[in-house]
């Protein structure tokens, strides 16, 4: 899989749907060049948070639908969703630091504890 543009905040708050059928992602400050799965992390876990756990294993599948075939296995596209959830994490921790550089021999920026969160999460199984 080739790397794409990836929103790397994408949630409901972030589109617009102009018209019907037709919609407008916007605030890409996040925004990175990376793994196309690394798009489902934010999602997912605003997914979870509103309908539970239980739904995390239908959304993976839906999203993953359009990369089936080519001799691509579910198991290996699975476990790149997987894999790619840890990347998408250090991407969150990373535009953090982005956001919110601390100065040379200044004290810790106001993102030090969310940027702290996700590399946190490296630490935690992926739950897809």
């Amino acid at each position: 899989m080739a790397d794409s543009l990836e929103h790397a905040d994408l949630h409901e708050k972030q589109l617009f749907a102009p018209v019907a059928g037709r919609y407008a992602f916007f605030d890409w400050g996040d925004a990175l060049v990376g793994h196309p799965f690394c798009s489902l992390l934010v999602p997912a876990r605003a997914a979870r948070e509103r309908c539970g756990p239980e739904v995390l294993p239908r959304l993976r599948d839906a999203y993953l639908e359009p990369w089936t075939g080519g001799g691509v296995t579910t198991a290996g596209l699975r476990r790149a969703v997987s894999l790619a959830w840890r990347l998408a994490a250090l991407g969150r921790a990373a535009s953090w630091g982005r956001m919110l550089p601390v100065p040379p021999g200044g004290p810790g920026a106001s993102g030090d504890a969310e940027g702290a969160y996700w590399l946190r999460e490296l630490s935690a199984a992926p739950p897809l």
